[in-house]
């Protein structure tokens, strides 16, 4: 058996407490783990998104993402770079958490 990553604990802990883990969780983790970022690093930015209440408020708070994680965000989810970018302007005008 594989060595567990504090990323993996972390989506188990919140499967635990919430029963749900927002499917945005999974892109940006593997966003994160494409562009070769350390496992302290993806389980801060993902423990911060946690809080999310839906997959709308999870990703305004993907703005700290830069544009090549935009990229291939944009690309995970099928959609355009161009309205991923609308998108986060708009939430950072009227978003607190964002």
């Amino acid at each position: 058996m594989g060595k567990v990553s504090s990323v993996d604990r972390l989506f188990a802990k919140l499967e635990k407490e919430r029963r749900l883990v927002l499917s945005l969780m999974y892109d940006v983790r593997a966003v994160l783990e494409e562009k070769g970022l350390d496992d302290i690093y993806i389980h801060s930015k993902l423990n911060r998104l946690s809080v999310a209440k839906d997959n709308l408020e999870l990703l305004a708070m993907t703005r700290f993402l830069d544009d090549e994680g935009r990229h291939m965000l944009a690309h995970r989810i099928h959609y355009k770079l161009k309205d991923l970018h609308g998108f986060y302007a708009v939430s950072a005008r009227f978003s607190e958490k964002a």
